[in-house]
């Protein structure tokens, strides 16, 4: 665990240091990351700690995704907005759906749970602010353009 420390202590001084010259130190590669271990009493590696928060993003998708109130109210003909649903929401649940359901099955390989944390994460944990986005540029560009 020292090693990554080190490495990341050294990254953030040197963060520090050079912006303000304008120079900024080059971050660590997934690589870095990978090669390293985490050293704890239970012995957790990066990969696992990789997994968990791609689990973690995931259940909050789901969470949200199955709220009506969230997700199927915006579907609804008659209190709702059915052509938001269909031209914004839908796009964005079937390009993130799949993935997650490879999460939840448990099939998902170790370079695919890679993938989905540089890839999907931020969409699945933020998935009720991307909604809330999707709506607001939905009226803008509704009623303001």
């Amino acid at each position: 665990m020292h090693k990554y420390i080190d490495k990341c202590f050294a990254a953030a001084v040197a963060a520090a240091f050079f912006t303000a010259g304008g120079v900024a130190a080059a971050p660590l590669t997934t690589a870095d990351i990978d090669a390293l271990e985490f050293k704890t009493v239970n012995g957790v590696s990066i990969r696992a700690v990789r997994e968990g928060l791609v689990r973690e993003a995931v259940g909050e998708y789901l969470k949200i995704r199955k709220d009506w109130a969230e997700v199927g109210f915006w579907e609804d003909v008659h209190l709702g907005d059915p052509d938001f649903f269909r031209e914004a929401v839908l796009p964005l649940i079937e390009r993130l759906d799949p993935p997650a359901d490879r999460v939840v099955k448990g099939i998902a390989t170790p370079e695919e749970l890679e993938a989905y944390q540089r890839d999907f994460v931020s969409d699945w944990a933020d998935f009720r602010l991307a909604l809330g986005r999707l709506r607001a540029a939905w009226l803008e560009e509704g009623f303001f353009r």
